[in-house]
């Protein structure tokens, strides 16, 4: 099957493009940057197409000139760029999740998985018990914002027109190696692995996220991937869970344990990391459970900023 991914080249896009080339389908890298830190031992076997997400006769084109069949929407602007830049992430992650949901109108595309944000729950959920009074107390997060937008328009699309379209919402932090590719508190452990490695110290005093659900860039791939292949579903939208929730500690723990001679200082855990259970749905009816633990991701991760290779690289 061909299927196009947009963002293909960040972190998620680059494992998805992965993913799929390692079950027989034909991805097609739509991004704006050719960019390869994870994709350049399978460079020759992607299609790539430089292009814009906010440029639909683009998409049509690639979409068209390449015979695609379905398409995994990952391309946005992420927490930090869109609190730097509000507007454009509004036209980025709004205008550009309505311009591929068009393409089922007008290509052969049968399916499209828009990639939504655990985040959404807790917003909405505040958002519709404070309506009346306006009195939300939510952050200012356009990211989180414009990703409830852009699943209320999935409906819309999917109610009013019948087009076949499907949310995988990821319900963790993001992490994993390559440069400058996650969200706020993904950067965060960006430094508490990097800097190690290098041999620099890390200090953390105070963590703006004292616990978070971490879910390996590997995993959330994979069931983005899940829920585009995946025959006879009968939802549509999919909550994509992390494989357990940790403070900043376990993870420094992890870290000494993979760089022997790592200098980390951050706060003591307030309390211990779990482990998850996986969405039942999501289980059920993809067969998608999360699969990297702590150790098993940052090792990837730490053996990645040592090699730039990752653990399946291509000789």
């Amino acid at each position: 099957m061909k299927v196009l991914v947009t963002g293909g080249c960040g972190l998620v896009g680059s494992f998805i493009v992965r993913y799929l080339l390692q079950h027989d389908h034909q991805p097609v890298c739509y991004d704006l940057a050719h960019k390869l830190e994870l994709l350049e031992d399978v460079q020759r076997d992607v299609v790539f197409c430089q292009g814009d997400v906010r440029d639909v006769g683009a998409l049509v084109r690639a979409v068209r000139d390449n015979a695609v069949q379905r398409v995994i929407h990952t391309a946005s602007f992420l927490t930090p760029g869109s609190r730097r830049h509000p507007y454009a992430a509004v036209h980025t992650n709004i205008m550009g999740a309505l311009n591929v949901y068009e393409l089922p109108r007008s290509t052969d595309v049968d399916r499209v998985v828009f990639i939504s944000t655990g985040k959404v729950r807790n917003d909405a959920a505040t958002f519709a018990e404070h309506l009346d009074t306006g009195h939300y107390g939510l952050a200012p997060d356009p990211y989180t914002h414009t990703k409830m937008a852009g699943e209320l328009l999935a409906k819309d699309y999917r109610r009013r027109y019948g087009l076949p379209i499907f949310v995988a919402r990821f319900c963790g932090q993001i992490y994993g190696p390559g440069t400058a590719f996650s969200g706020g508190s993904g950067q965060l452990f960006q430094d508490l692995v990097e800097k190690p490695v290098r041999g620099e110290p890390y200090t953390l005093e105070h963590s703006p996220y004292p616990y978070l659900d971490l879910l390996y860039a590997r995993d959330a791939a994979r069931g983005a991937a899940l829920v585009c292949l995946s025959e006879g579903l009968s939802e549509w939208l999919y909550n994509v869970g992390a494989y357990s929730a940790h403070p900043p500690a376990d993870v420094a723990d992890v870290i000494r344990e993979l760089v022997p001679d790592a200098r980390i200082t951050v706060p003591p855990a307030a309390r211990a990391g779990r482990r998850l259970d996986p969405d039942p749905r999501m289980l059920a009816q993809t067969g998608f459970a999360a699969e990297y633990d702590l150790l098993r991701g940052f090792r990837e991760y730490v053996d990645w900023l040592r090699t730039r290779r990752l653990s399946d690289w291509r000789s």
